[in-house]
């Protein structure tokens, strides 16, 4: 029992890619690999769906980066258009700069709190942070509150461009780390696109 189990998990190192204590982190990867019974034909071609899910789930992150880059453009029209009101020119370099300033802080926060709490959980709270973020932008009525909607989102921008392809590379098996990283950036193109539709 003892030699089938040393040698189950020196299989399932393998097959991940990962090293053990990577893999003890993250119970929800561990649990699901522990529970199922691994071939190596099965991962030869494509990662387990359960490190596939995971990965659209942190491009998400990606995907609101991307909406935000796109959504400003519009952005003059739209306020223009229902609320009356013409954006200056130094309206506009405060909307648009704001959020590239407050990135640039949010990022190295984000990975102190990374090495806190863990990259999991503060992918999560930037979305929240973003959701805040684009709520306080929704609502706002006067330059002042669209600025500091714009800044909530700028701390969500720098910290999940930071957390979420840490996140992508811990859980990825060695053979497919680079195209599940690269999701994050896919999503962020697709973010500008759907930004752009919308606008």
């Amino acid at each position: 029992y003892a030699f089938n189990m040393v040698r189950f998990e020196k299989t399932r190192e393998q097959l991940m890619g990962c090293e053990r204590d990577i893999l003890d982190e993250d119970s929800i990867i561990h649990e699901a690999y522990a529970n199922e019974t691994l071939r190596e034909e099965d991962y030869l071609h494509h990662p387990a769906p359960l490190v596939s899910l995971l990965t659209i789930a942190a491009s998400i992150s990606g995907f609101l980066f991307g909406y935000n880059i796109g959504v400003i453009s519009s952005m003059p029209i739209s306020i223009r258009t229902f609320l009356g009101y013409s954006l200056t020119v130094l309206d506009k370099s405060h909307t648009t700069s704001v959020s590239a300033f407050f990135a640039l802080l949010g990022s190295p926060l984000a990975g102190f709190l990374a090495d806190v709490w863990g990259r999991k959980k503060v992918a999560l709270l930037a979305n929240v942070v973003f959701a805040v973020g684009a709520l306080i932008q929704a609502s706002s009525f006067t330059i002042v509150e669209l600025i500091f909607g714009r800044v909530v989102v700028g701390l969500e921008i720098g910290a999940a461009s930071f957390v979420a392809p840490l996140y992508i590379n811990k859980i990825s098996p060695a053979p497919f780390r680079g195209r599940l990283v690269i999701m994050n950036i896919l999503f962020i193109t697709i973010g500008q696109v759907f930004a752009y539709i919308i606008g």
